[in-house]
């Protein structure tokens, strides 16, 4: 292979493995708490209070187990191995069962009818164990086996620094009078959340959908996130903030301010579970703007700092902000660009854009850069695309980049030598990123 080519990972198996390991994950979380909470409703005969307390530690068990649906790690992937294996396996036998309850009523009773309606009951079983235990445990064992290229490195290899625990970090400290009202909003929250769970708790085990309380339940709930998500705003920490709490080399992030609000198209299962919430409130955004995507996946490995917009009121989520005039903020793209472990940039069609990237190559800095292309038309797609070949065109890299199918590569990053690793095949949707910064942070270590 030729210096100056590019080495290109198709991620359209992996994206449908891992959403179907995610279905999977979500029916690993979920399915027990149910199963827990029809026993609890109708099997146990307990007080009302301890009835309340197991439901709800079932809950609160779903809930944390559903935080990790989406690392990839081998951990994970293991883990959901096991678990989907044997609860696919019990499907099966329940699957075996219903067929031989068929077959005895045709051969015993001579009812055809009834062993006809015992014969479709038993092939909506074997579809949904299918869809929530044995297509995932498939697409598990996949991932599992997968190798990416050029180094043939593991997939769950090039996923594990997605899947390490975040350094803690304290929301209720905070000095300054933003950080006060994002803790109230917080407080808040958790004053509504509480008895909203509660109440959502007590409505599942009462079977008490369309009573009042069910509406005040749920409603309280709603309110919970959306104070929650306010409050996120007041409490985002400043760049200098997030550099003391955290010596390590910053990682960079580049846009185009008009790119601040871009949503991308959320994963099929969370599409699902967020609609409502999305239709109540279509200003609000339910954490699937890139830049939280991106956010999510990179500041594991240290702060993840940016240039504030200057006509924000609030702080935007994602990265940590640093304001400048426009005298200054070019010096601090500099000096950040020096000094970064990383730089992540969003492709757009700006002519600052273009500058950052020129800045970054005339600094040394081109093996840090990781560039990705959001979603959008395919005027847009390529006026992005073109933008960035006006700059690499003439570097060593102009070969590979141009070699690119500009319609589908997701991100990309430069490598020594004129050498570009690329990741194309996806749908621009949140699974896509999240893959795409994996693959191009773990399949070639930086050799720094």
């Amino acid at each position: 292979m030729e210096e100056s080519s590019a080495d290109v990972v198709s991620i359209a198996e992996l994206r449908t493995d891992a959403q179907r390991v995610t279905t999977g994950y979500f029916a690993v979380a979920l399915l027990p708490v149910l199963l827990a909470l029809m026993f609890i409703r109708d099997y146990a005969q307990w007080p009302e209070w301890l009835s309340l307390a197991a439901a709800a530690a079932f809950f609160i068990l779903g809930i944390c187990i559903l935080q990790y649906r989406r690392d990839y790690t081998s951990r994970m992937l293991r883990a959901t191995v096991w678990v989907l294996g044997a609860f696919g396996a019990l499907l099966l036998l329940s699957v075996l069962g219903i067929v031989g309850a068929a077959v005895a009523f045709i051969v015993f009773e001579s009812d055809t009818w009834l062993a006809l309606s015992i014969g479709a009951s038993a092939l909506v079983t074997g579809f949904g164990a299918y869809w929530i235990a044995i297509g995932p445990w498939q697409s598990a064992r996949r991932l599992l086996r997968a190798r990416l290229p050029p180094t043939g490195i593991s997939f769950t290899a090039a996923m594990e620094p997605l899947g390490q625990q975040l350094p803690f970090t304290d929301w209720t400290v905070g000095q300054s009078a933003a950080a006060r009202t994002g803790l109230a909003y917080r407080l808040a929250a958790v004053a509504l959340g509480v008895p909203g769970f509660i109440g959502i708790v007590l409505v599942l085990l009462r079977q008490e959908f369309l009573s009042i309380s069910s509406g005040l339940s749920f409603g309280a709930w709603f309110a919970a996130l959306m104070l929650l998500r306010r409050g996120a705003y007041y409490s985002a920490i400043e760049a200098a903030d997030a550099l003391r709490r955290d010596a390590r080399a910053p990682i960079l992030y580049l846009r185009s301010f008009m790119d601040d609000a871009l949503d991308i198209q959320p994963d099929q299962t969370l599409e699902m579970l967020t609609r409502p919430f999305r239709r109540l409130s279509p200003k609000t955004q339910w954490g699937e703007r890139l830049e939280e995507v991106l956010a999510l996946a990179v500041r594991r490995r240290g702060p993840f700092v940016a240039i504030a917009n200057p006509n924000d009121n609030l702080p935007r989520l994602g990265a940590a902000r640093a304001h400048h005039g426009t005298e200054t903020w070019q010096n601090a793209i500099v000096e950040w660009v020096q000094m970064a472990q990383l730089i992540v940039q969003v492709a757009g069609p700006t002519s600052w854009i273009r500058w950052e990237l020129e800045t970054i190559l005339s600094n040394g800095a081109g093996a840090k850069l990781l560039v990705l292309f959001p979603p959008g038309s395919s005027d847009d797609r390529s006026a992005r695309y073109e933008n960035f070949n006006d700059v690499l065109k003439t570097t060593a890299w102009g070969p590979a980049f141009g070699s690119l199918d500009r319609e589908s590569v997701v991100g990309i990053r430069l490598l020594d030598g004129g050498r570009m690793l690329a990741v194309n095949g996806g749908k621009f949707q949140s699974v896509d990123y999240r893959l795409a910064v994996g693959i191009l942070l773990g399949a070639i270590p930086y050799s720094s």
